[in-house]
C-alpha cells in the first residue's frame, strides 16, 4: 500500500505515488510517519468488536478499550502520522477517506449484526454534552431558522435505519485455499481468507522473487561450463543466496527521522520555531531479553539472562528518586537493544506541535541520549506556553523533570513538564536544531560534557 504504486511511500513529506506534492492550505504539505506511533486495526480487535451487540459496548463510555472503535479508530490516524494524525486538517490526506471508508463498513457491519440478533440499532445511548442524542450534528446544517441562525441534523438522527439502504460493502474474500487465489500478487491467502501484504513483505517477496530469477538465470548459463566449475558455482550461489527475516528496515520507524510539518497557527515555517535540547534517561525493561548469552566451560548457559544484565557487584544501587512504575504491560523489545522514546510539544497558546525522538540502548541497565523538540518562537518579550511530554516506543509516559535555576546550585525538580519559553538571558532555545543540540555540551575540556545549564528539561523512562 505504501509505495510508489499505491498511495506514495509511508516516511516524510509524500514526493512519490498519484498524491506526490499534494498540499493543503491550512495542514501544509502531505506527510507521514507511518509506525511511529498508534497501531493498525488487528483480527482480533475486529472479530472482538464484532461479537459485541451494544453500543455501550464499543463506546467512549466504556473503560476498557479492547472493543472501543473510536479508540482503535484514532490509533490508525496516529499510526500512519504526519498529515492523518492532525486533529483538524486529518482529511486533507487522502487516506483519510479509505480509513474512514473501512471504520464505516465495520459500523455498518455491526449494526448488521445487532438487527440479526433482535437488538435495535437506532437506540441512542443515555449521553450528556455534546453527545447527547438532541445535540446539534455539527457542521451538518440544513438551514436557518427565522432568527437567522443555523439549523442542524441532530444526533439521533446519525443512528437512523435508512443510512444503511445507501450504502453496501462487499465482503473481503474468503475461502481461499492459496494465495493465487485471491487474484493480486499484492494479496495472500492467511486463514482461509485473502488479506493485503504489508509493504514489507511485498518488498521482501520482490526481492526473493528476484534473487530466484537472477540465481536460474545464472544455473542456466552454468551447463556451458565443465562439470567441475559447474559444481563450485552452484555451491558458491546456493551459500550466498539472500535469506530474509523479519522487516525491511527501510519501512520500519528505526531507518527514518520524524517529519514535522513546522505549522503555528495555520502558517507552516520553520523560521516561527525555536529549538530547546532535551535529555532522555531510560532503564532496561524487566522483561527485555538480547540475543547475547553467556558461554560457561564451552556450553552456552541461557538460565541466567543476557550477557547485558550479568552483575557481580555489590556496590550497584539504582536510583531512588525515580518513581518506578511496576504495573507496565510487557511491551515487544529488539534484539539489538535499540529503542526509541517520543518526546513531543504542544502548544497551550497557540495552535502547533512537535515530535521528535531520542535513540537509545535498551541492552544496558541506564542509558541516555539527547534530543530536541520545537516550540514557538518569542516575541517581543511575550513567551510561548508549551507542555513537553516523552513516552517510550510502547506507549508508557516518561516522568519530567524541570531545571530549577532559582537554586544554587540549579537543579532538576519534578514537573509537569508545562513551562514557559521566553526570550530572557540566558536562553533556553536556539534558532535550529544544531545549534540547540550542540549548546547542550561543555566544551571546557577534551571531553566534552553535558551542560545541565543549557537543558531545561530532561525525562526518565522506566
Amino acid at each position: 500500500m505504501f509505495s510508489v504504486s499505491g498511495v506514495g511511500h509511508g516516511t516524510g513529506i509524500i514526493r512519490d505515488g498519484p498524491f506526490s506534492d499534494w498540499r493543503h492550505d491550512n495542514a501544509g504539505v502531505l506527510m507521514r510517519n507511518v509506525g511511529s506511533n498508534g497501531g493498525l486495526f488487528s483480527r482480533e480487535f475486529i472479530e472482538l468488536f464484532l461479537r459485541q451487540n451494544r453500543i455501550e459496548d464499543i463506546g467512549l463510555n466504556r473503560n476498557e478499550l479492547d472493543t472501543n472503535l473510536e479508540f482503535h479508530h484514532g490509533s490508525v490516524h496516529n499510526w500512519v502520522g504526519g498529515t492523518l494524525s492532525d486533529f483538524d486538517y486529518s482529511p486533507a490526506d487522502p487516506l483519510f477517506f479509505m480509513h474512514h471508508c473501512f471504520v464505516d463498513a465495520l459500523w455498518e457491519r455491526f449494526r448488521s449484526n445487532q438487527v440479526q440478533r433482535g437488538f435495535d440499532p437506532e437506540w441512542y445511548p443515555l449521553v450528556d454534552g455534546d453527545h447527547k442524542q438532541d445535540a446539534p450534528m455539527r457542521p451538518f446544517e440544513t438551514g436557518k431558522d427565522a432568527n437567522g441562525e443555523s439549523k442542524y441534523l441532530r444526533n439521533r438522527v446519525g443512528y437512523s435505519k435508512i443510512w444503511s439502504s445507501y450504502v453496501k460493502y462487499e465482503n473481503p474474500p474468503y475461502h481461499c485455499r492459496v494465495d493465487s487465489d485471491c487474484g493480486s500478487e499484492q494479496m495472500r491467502c492467511e486463514r482461509r481468507m485473502c488479506q493485503p501484504l504489508t509493504i514489507e513483505e511485498f518488498e521482501r517477496m520482490d526481492l526473493h522473487r528476484r534473487s530466484k530469477r537472477e540465481i536460474s538465470e545464472t544455473q542456466n548459463n552454468l551447463w556451458v561450463l565443465p562439470s567441475s566449475k559447474r559444481a563450485r558455482r552452484q555451491r558458491h550461489l546456493q551459500s550466498n543466496t539472500p535469506v530474509f527475516h523479519g522487516l525491511n528496515a527501510k519501512t520500519t520507524p528505526f531507518y527514518h527521522s520524524y517529519q514535522n510539518a513546522f505549522m503555528i497557527d495555520g502558517e507552516a515555517d520553520i523560521s516561527k520555531w525555536v529549538f530547546i535540547p532535551v535529555n532522555v534517561y531510560k532503564r532496561r525493561p524487566k522483561d527485555q531479553t538480547c540475543d547475547a548469552f553467556p558461554v560457561r566451560h564451552g556450553f552456552p548457559d541461557f538460565s541466567a539472562g543476557d550477557v547485558f544484565d550479568q552483575s557481580s557487584s555489590t556496590n550497584y544501587k539504582e536510583s531512588n528518586k525515580v518513581p518506578v512504575n511496576e504495573g507496565r504491560k510487557r511491551c515487544s523489545h529488539l534484539g539489538s537493544g535499540i529503542t526509541k522514546v517520543y518526546v513531543k510539544t504542544f502548544g497551550l497558546d497557540y495552535r502547533g506541535s512537535y515530535i521528535d525522538h531520542a535513540l537509545l540502548d535498551e541492552r544496558f541497565q541506564f542509558s541516555s541520549a539527547l534530543s530536541v523538540v520545537g516550540v514557538k518562537k518569542p516575541l517581543n518579550n511575550k513567551g510561548a506556553h508549551v507542555f513537553i511530554t516523552a513516552h517510550d516506543s510502547c506507549g508508557k509516559m516518561c516522568t519530567a523533570f524541570c531545571l530549577n535555576t532559582q537554586s544554587s546550585p540549579s537543579e532538576y525538580r519534578m514537573c509537569s513538564g508545562a513551562v514557559r519559553i521566553n526570550s530572557a538571558k540566558p536562553l533556553m532555545y536556539r534558532s535550529t536544531i544544531k545549534d540547540a543540540l550542540l549548546s547542550a555540551y561543555n566544551y571546557s575540556s577534551v571531553n566534552p560534557s553535558i551542560s545541565k545549564e543549557n537543558i531545561p528539561i530532561v525525562f526518565h523512562c522506566d
